[in-house]
């Protein structure tokens, strides 16, 4: 009896048995798939949205305007901080090309890399930060304005998440170049203006 509980136990223990309330991705899961594209779509609006919001866009709560820029802003840190949530249960490959799914080893990696910290400052509430100050440093508001730059390293997900979709979806990046090239051209110059417009303010 003793031997047949200690079988039952140790099978109950193996990874593949055990019922986790967030179990480790795969890079081909189906639903990893979709998050990966709406987190894409999370940073095309954050490379149009974070310039505009930066440059023009006062947090004072004052217009229905402002108010909805602030709604936009923490719905994407929410999201951003459910992929830092998501991330820690993605499976990876090894530099052998072996596939990882052990949930201590997988956790340990993005706990231990840098690009955790940088998803963690991207996440800040930088909105409450300049609303709790506004009243009492309004001289240096346009400063203030500057904080919503800790958004920027969210830009640096695109790589990674556009590699993971292209894999999962077979996408032929070639076939998009030359509509990447112009996207590029028209991101470029809508950060311009926006950073011509904030020295002005400045």
């Amino acid at each position: 009896v003793d031997l047949k509980a200690a079988m039952v136990k140790r099978l109950d223990a193996h990874p593949m048995n055990r019922r986790e309330w967030f179990p480790v991705l795969l890079p081909t899961n189906n639903w990893l798939g979709a998050w990966n594209l709406f987190i894409l779509f999370g940073v095309l609006v954050i490379t149009v949205w974070g310039p505009f919001d930066i440059a023009f866009v006062l947090v004072r709560l004052d217009t229905p305007a402002e108010i909805a820029a602030f709604a936009l802003n923490h719905f994407l840190d929410l999201v951003f901080m459910m992929d830092i949530v998501v991330t820690f249960h993605v499976a990876y490959k090894d530099k052998h090309g072996n596939l990882v799914t052990d949930r201590r080893l997988v956790m340990r990696r993005y706990l231990h890399s840098t690009r955790l910290w940088w998803d963690v400052l991207s996440v800040l509430p930088v909105d409450l930060i300049q609303l709790l100050f506004w009243r009492e440093y309004m001289g240096i508001t346009k400063l203030l304005r500057l904080l919503r730059l800790l958004r920027v390293p969210r830009l640096m997900k695109f790589n990674r998440v556009w590699q993971s979709v292209q894999t999962k979806y077979a996408i032929n990046y070639s076939d998009l170049q030359l509509f990447g090239f112009c996207a590029m051209i028209c991101i470029f110059c809508h950060w311009l203006a926006c950073g011509w417009d904030m020295g002005i303010l400045l």
